[in-house]
């Protein structure tokens, strides 16, 4: 017996070219797949290393004792080839910041083209493993990282 799924949205913002926090990330030649361009697994990485880097520039989550941050959700849309020895320009910032969740937007792009796109949920977790509300320190060091409706574009 087959259960019906909603169908999968799609990542619908992107960050226009030359907003957000912006970090060049180097494509591995292990990052490729036999038909010579970077696996979509590898490309989770690159995403996830500009995310991670705007996240350590900026100190969000330092400070907090007993807080941690878990990923909750990720979604990613491939949007075209990325390939070997091409410069890959990785953009992030905070798309939305709930009472325990915060969402960033993540951009891949070679030169002009955008090859992907990653929205991911972040929550604060306690010693008890629940969600807790983000504390006003993060609220404040998140605010110069949100992305304006000026910043995103539509697919």
């Amino acid at each position: 017996m087959s259960q019906h799924l909603p169908p999968l949205r799609r990542v619908d913002l992107q960050i226009r070219p030359g907003c957000g926090q912006a970090y060049t990330i180097e494509v591995r030649y292990g990052d490729l797949d036999t038909l010579g361009h970077v696996n979509n697994v590898a490309m989770v990485r690159v995403l996830e290393e500009g995310r991670s880097r705007m996240v350590a520039d900026h100190r969000l989550f330092d400070g907090l004792d007993g807080l941690t941050p878990h990923v909750v959700g990720h979604q990613i849309d491939y949007m075209g080839e990325t390939f070997y020895g091409a410069d890959t320009t990785v953009s992030a910032g905070v798309a939305h910041v709930g009472p325990t969740r915060i969402r960033f937007l993540t951009t891949a792009r070679q030169g002009e083209r955008l090859v992907a796109a990653s929205i991911i949920a972040i929550e604060l977790h306690g010693h008890n493993g629940t969600a807790v509300p983000i504390p006003q320190i993060v609220r404040d060091r998140l605010t110069p990282l949100q992305l304006s409706p000026e910043m995103l574009a539509g697919r």
